[in-house]
């Protein structure tokens, strides 16, 4: 009896720390301990001890440049970021892998241009006619129309 009550008592603290961990990924933290070696190295030890797989252009991030990473607990966020040097970086999860790009950021000029684009886009008009078989003749029921010059296609 001393047994079951001991095994329901351990299942119970395993279900509750498990419902105070994140469901993002990026949140969970990792026990790291003190080492200096590569953004190489660093990332694949970080896959090692997370699950996780990175993967990513070696033009954005430079491989061999060495990092000091103090011992601590991190989040993986946290400590991909501190290797890597930098928040500039955006992270997407993938099941088991995680992709790391530069954040896209758009320039003060092109972000107008997008507000200008959105209000003109708000402008409408109407098409009307009868799309008919080039072969046949006969009236089409169901087909996709573009509008030249706009990128619009509209399904009919």
């Amino acid at each position: 009896m001393k047994h079951i009550c001991l095994f329901l008592t351990l299942l119970l603290l395993c279900i509750n720390l498990r419902a105070g961990e994140s469901d993002d990924p990026l949140k969970q933290s990792f026990r790291f301990v003190k080492q200096k070696n590569t953004v190489y190295e660093l990332l694949n030890r970080i896959s090692d001890i997370s699950g996780f797989n990175f993967i990513y252009d070696s033009n954005i991030v430079n491989n061999e440049r060495k990092v000091k990473l103090s011992a601590g607990l991190y989040t993986l966020e946290e400590v991909v970021f501190y290797v890597l040097g930098s928040r500039d970086y955006s992270l997407q999860i993938y099941e088991k892998y995680i992709l790391i790009d530069k954040k896209k950021t758009l320039p003060p000029l092109a972000i107008q241009a997008k507000k200008n684009h959105l209000a003109d886009s708000l402008h409408f008009f109407s098409v009307s006619g009868t799309v008919f078989d080039k072969i046949e003749k006969i009236p089409v029921a169901y087909c996709s129309v573009s509008v030249e010059g706009t990128g619009l296609d509209i399904r009919l």
